[in-house]
């Protein structure tokens, strides 16, 4: 190794005992004085001269994702699932890992809440949605509506039942300012064709605890998005509730070959 070479190389190892490893070509000028044209005159290249100085390559910077990227990337799981994920099931199926989705938009009730307003315009059936924030990606790829989600109101969330969407359920506080407002009814249709109706939410009042006689409330989004809003439900509505979804069972059952 030639002497001009030799001090090159010194100077970045005592450089990385001062600062770290992670040293680049333009630190390494500014702090040594020694210019990139005799760096280059002796070594072919800065990732050459730190293998010599016995340091391991950078690590790759991580994908910095566009919220159109995560937001497509959740609607793909949903689509391939048909409800709403859970973490272990993003995670399992997407390209990313749900982690990510939190640290860009927050827990799931508010990863879930910019994914329906991103998803509404073409769940509207828009041919060109307005915002450029959720334009069609550079690859041309169309945007399909999972199937749970078509028809359902920004809103409401869907139910088991397809066809059938809860109102999402409002603060007190906020409930109060909306006193004049009408109330938003439970929307869809059961499989005789009957129209589904509820009361409407700002005539509600918040239901007490749930004895034993009632149906369980999982207060967690469970398949098709089913638990946010049912936990709101009057025993009444949650008994509707229940028995439509035995009689589309029912109906499933009695349709299968």
């Amino acid at each position: 190794m030639k002497p001009q070479a030799a001090e090159i190389l010194r100077s970045l190892r005592k450089l990385v005992e001062r600062l770290g490893p992670e040293i680049s070509l333009q630190r390494f000028t500014r702090e040594t004085g020694i210019s990139t044209t005799k760096v280059f005159a002796h070594w072919q290249s800065w990732s050459h001269l730190r293998r010599y100085a016995g340091l391991k390559r950078r690590a790759p910077m991580p994908k910095i994702y566009t919220d159109e990227e995560l937001l497509r990337e959740m609607n793909c799981v949903c689509g391939e699932i048909n409800h709403y994920p859970t973490r272990s099931e993003f995670d399992r199926l997407a390209r990313l890992k749900w982690q990510t989705l939190e640290r860009r938009f927050g827990p799931k009730e508010q990863i879930i809440r910019v994914y329906r307003e991103w998803l509404h315009p073409h769940q509207a059936g828009m041919s060109k949605p307005e915002s450029d924030r959720i334009a069609a990606a550079e690859d041309g790829s169309r945007i399909e509506v999972p199937e749970f989600l078509r028809g359902c109101p920004l809103d409401h969330e869907p139910t088991m039942i397809p066809g059938l969407f809860l109102p999402v359920f409002t603060s007190p506080t906020v409930r109060k300012e909306q006193t004049s407002l009408p109330g938003r009814a439970l929307q869809g249709q059961s499989s005789k064709g009957g129209l589904v109706s509820a009361v409407p939410e700002n005539e509600r009042t918040r239901p007490g605890p749930v004895d034993q006689s009632q149906p369980p409330v999982d207060r967690e989004l469970r398949r098709g998005g089913y638990g946010r809003a049912e936990f709101f439900l009057t025993p009444e509505e949650r008994q509707q509730l229940l028995d439509l979804l035995r009689e589309h069972e029912a109906k499933k059952a009695a349709e299968a070959p």
